[in-house]
């Protein structure tokens, strides 16, 4: 089993590192183009798009308590900033489980059973992951019209209705509980009901469409783009965010997230700028993490 485990931190090193390779090759051999290129900076749109991701991650906050409390299990708002921020750091360790188990164990801490705090968080990745989905595929269809797709990621939108079957209540509560029979953990139970789910839904939807304006923001502070792009970019953001989330085989979306973004980007500048726009926002995005981590562990 140890060797198992080597063997997959291993093999998920190494596609990192060549994701990172072919993006930073690509980036150095065009260094002039980029290192020309017509950048401008404004600070003050920086600081306003760097604002808008740390109000958007205090909202991301709030949603999850609105989901704990479904299961009638309530979190001071002070302890969830500091559980939330601290379990986040457990996306950057090799393999997807260990936020969901640094939440399970903190949450415990507070009293609140650890499979209610695991369903929850289940819950509000794919209460999330529906929304972005859709708004990803919806904005590059018809906002991106000469970006053409593979024919075969159309075929990935049946998870939409397949998804949101699944979080109808009874249907839910039924998987999640023949899940926690197979683990051989307690049943939860929870009051949310099919209207409650679909208005979650809406709620993530309104925080990837602040995302993505977050991130138009960022672009915009560091080179021009015309404002008639923002609805492209809520989806950009929306579409390299879920993939990079659903990349189970790289850590916190490592590359992924970047080379989504930097082909999708490729549309608006050319590719090594593309590139370099999408490593800035992964450094713009770690600060803010990182900035509420401080935050959580002095409360």
């Amino acid at each position: 089993m140890k060797i198992n485990k080597k063997v997959r931190y291993l093999a998920q090193a190494i596609i990192v590192a060549v994701i990172f390779y072919f993006l930073v090759k690509n980036l150095y051999t065009n260094w002039l183009k980029v290192r020309t290129y017509e950048w401008h900076f404004n600070y003050i749109l920086l600081a306003i798009s760097f604002c808008i991701i740390l109000g958007v991650s205090i909202f991301m906050i709030v949603i999850w308590r609105h989901i704990l409390g479904q299961f009638n299990a309530h979190l001071p708002f002070k302890k969830a900033f500091k559980i939330w921020f601290l379990s986040s750091l457990g996306r950057y360790i090799p393999g997807k489980v260990w936020q969901v188990m640094g939440m399970a164990y903190l949450t415990n801490k507070e009293g609140i059973k650890a499979e209610i705090s695991i369903t929850s968080a289940l819950l509000a990745q794919a209460l999330s992951f529906i929304p972005g989905m859709i708004l990803g595929m919806f904005t590059i269809m018809f906002f991106m019209p000469d970006f053409q797709l593979p024919g075969w990621v159309y075929l990935s939108l049946i998870v939409v209705p397949v998804s949101i079957i699944i979080v109808y209540p009874p249907y839910l509560e039924k998987l999640i509980n023949m899940i926690n029979r197979a683990l051989k953990r307690s049943e939860v139970h929870f009051s949310a009901t099919f209207t409650g789910n679909l208005f979650t839904m809406f709620l993530y939807l309104c925080a990837w469409i602040v995302h993505g304006l977050a991130f138009f923001l960022f672009t915009r502070s560091i080179t021009f783009i015309d404002t008639s792009h923002i609805f492209s970019f809520f989806g950009i953001f929306a579409g390299a965010y879920i993939i990079g989330l659903i990349a189970v085989f790289v850590p916190g979306g490592l590359g992924v997230r970047e080379g989504i973004l930097a082909a999708l980007l490729s549309a608006f500048f050319p590719f090594p700028v593309a590139v370099a726009i999408a490593f800035g926002s992964r450094i713009w995005i770690t600060c803010a993490e990182l900035l509420c981590v401080v935050i959580a562990l002095r409360l």
